[in-house]
């Protein structure tokens, strides 16, 4: 009885590791190069994997290229034998049907806010999207900028970023702690920031003020990041600030994309021409006339 009780044990051991060893004969990798950005920056959003075959003596590689881009794949586990530097291999996926070749190279690529609009105008250090750098900047070791255009603010990595950062409406920096972006500092708004003023049934050339730009009254804004607007109201035409509107004419605006406009990109962007045609609520004329009338007694 105990002679046959221990060789049911060996048999039931012997099953075990020959069932181990066949599952762990391959293992799955990321495969990707510099045609999916996520490759270098987030490789967890890499969906596309590839067997390794551990008994060729595959391993899973993660490789820094020429140009600081990364390149993720199954290779023979000498790969990295002659560039230690740039690159690294596992076959550990801590018993997990997951890739372990997920690391970032080098450990210091920097990670910038990247971000557009007017939303970018301050880091929300919870909210603002944090990125790796695709590219690596050989020639500098400045790595992310913040480019203010009138109120439109721009932040990312420097690198191949196609901004040419040596006017005053950039900065660039250098990223000193690798977990937090040095990119961080308030936009820089032009503060001589101006808005067409004026209405139709008043003065007719504002109409179209960009055929009468030295007919048509210009209002230095004294909240710019607030924009201008242009609007078309039973057959009026009004244009300003956009900070005398109240933020529920503001989302009114916002909804009548036909015959409405707030625009931020650049001053005296609210010269758009409307179609005569388009008639909406008088008592939004009459709540706007009022905005206008109290804003003129107030100046």
């Amino acid at each position: 009885m105990n002679f046959t009780m221990k060789l049911y044990s060996i048999v039931i051991f012997l099953i075990i590791v020959i069932f181990n060893n066949n599952y762990s004969l391959a293992i799955n990798c990321i495969e990707c190069d510099n045609s999916d950005k996520n490759c270098t920056t987030a490789p967890e959003f890499i969906t596309k994997n590839v067997a390794c075959d551990l008994e060729k003596g595959q391993q899973c590689y993660v490789q820094l290229e020429a140009d600081g881009t990364i390149k993720r794949g199954c290779a023979s586990d000498d790969f990295c034998k002659d560039n230690t530097d740039n690159c690294v291999q596992c076959k550990d996926n801590n018993g997990e049907n997951i890739p372990c070749n997920v690391q970032i190279l080098p450990k210091t690529r920097p990670k910038c806010y990247v971000c557009k609009g007017s939303d970018c105008l301050k880091v929300d250090e919870k909210k603002t999207k944090i990125e790796y750098c695709q590219y690596l900047n050989k020639s500098s070791n400045l790595h992310c900028f913040t480019k203010t255009v009138n109120q439109d603010v721009t932040r990312g990595c420097l690198a191949k970023s196609g901004i040419q950062c040596d006017t005053s409406d950039c900065k660039n920096c250098t990223n000193t702690d690798n977990d937090k972006p040095c990119n961080n500092d308030d936009g820089q708004i032009n503060d001589k920031f101006s808005c067409y003023e004026c209405r139709s049934d008043a003065f007719k050339e504002c109409e179209e003020p960009e055929k009468n730009k030295q007919k048509v009254d210009k209002k230095e804004c004294k909240n710019p990041i607030e924009g201008c607007f242009a609007e078309r109201w039973a057959g009026i035409t009004f244009r300003g600030c956009a900070e005398i509107l109240e933020d529920s004419e503001k989302a009114k605006c916002l909804e009548n994309k036909n015959g409405c406009l707030i625009c931020k990109n650049e001053t005296l962007c609210n010269g758009k021409v409307f179609n005569s045609a388009i008639i909406n609520s008088i008592s939004t004329v009459l709540l706007i006339t009022c905005a206008f009338i109290t804003k003129k007694l107030l100046n």
